[in-house]
């Protein structure tokens, strides 16, 4: 027993479907603020939205520190946390986030306390502290 040869039936209806399939677009999607997804890129990629504002960041609360005379010589005071902010000209400046409002970021700084638009802002990035030996004298 064989079947039918289909062939012109299904030439014909790819030719008459297959214009009007190019007019048929997906929904768009709706995530609600706060909710989680996942994302896949193929190269390393800092996401934001244009309309996102960076949650600020908080400085850790001071370690607690043993009087002077039981605190071992080799302790370093924590570091506030480091943020590197990249500008649309290309300039970048490192410094401690103080507060946002919304329009500008109020930034310390090696150079003291800077005013920082939003606008100007392209990526902010936190810096990991690399933890540093302190010298040991008299050894």
């Amino acid at each position: 027993m064989r079947g039918r040869d289909n062939r012109t039936t299904a030439i014909a209806t790819a030719i008459l479907f297959a214009p009007v399939a190019m007019f048929i677009n997906g929904q768009d999607v709706s995530v609600k603020k706060g909710e989680p997804f996942t994302m896949y890129v193929n190269a390393p990629t800092v996401a934001q939205s244009p309309n996102a504002v960076p949650a600020p960041i908080t400085p850790a609360a001071p370690p607690a520190v043993a009087p002077a005379s039981f605190a071992p010589a080799s302790v370093v005071p924590a570091a506030p946390p480091q943020s590197l902010f990249t500008f649309a000209n290309g300039a970048q400046a490192v410094g401690t986030l103080i507060s946002f409002d919304g329009s500008s970021y109020t930034v310390s700084t090696a150079k003291g306390m800077r005013q920082f638009k939003k606008a100007a802002i392209v990526s902010i990035h936190a810096l990991t502290a690399t933890p540093v030996a302190a010298a040991t004298a008299g050894k």
